[in-house]
């Protein structure tokens, strides 16, 4: 009788040995993927960080170009049509608003 408990104490510590080995390997599986979604969030965040740069540049760069060479088109319009003042103003905040 106390062998046959014997036996089955060891069968029942042999059995939580093996899920204690189980779980560590869950543990170190979990953090592993854990860790690769960090990385994953991290890389997306770079990501999204140089799209937002490449369209400002690109902004920057088109509002530079509306700058250097569709302003003067504009002012020299408005001046040789001598607009009124009101009229150049307005065209002076329409520029303003398309470079926001």
């Amino acid at each position: 009788m106390i062998s046959e408990l014997k036996v089955v104490s060891q069968q029942k510590e042999a059995e939580i040995s093996e899920l204690k080995v189980k779980i560590d390997e869950l543990k170190v599986t979990a953090g592993s993927e854990a860790k690769a979604r960090e990385e994953l969030q991290l890389h997306y965040k770079q990501r999204l960080h140089e799209k937002e740069a490449e369209f400002d540049h690109y902004r920057r760069s088109d509002a530079a170009i509306y700058i250097e060479f569709v302003f003067p088109i504009f002012w020299w319009k408005l001046v040789d049509s001598w607009l009124t003042q009101e009229t150049l103003l307005c065209m002076c905040v329409w520029c303003l608003i398309y470079l926001i």
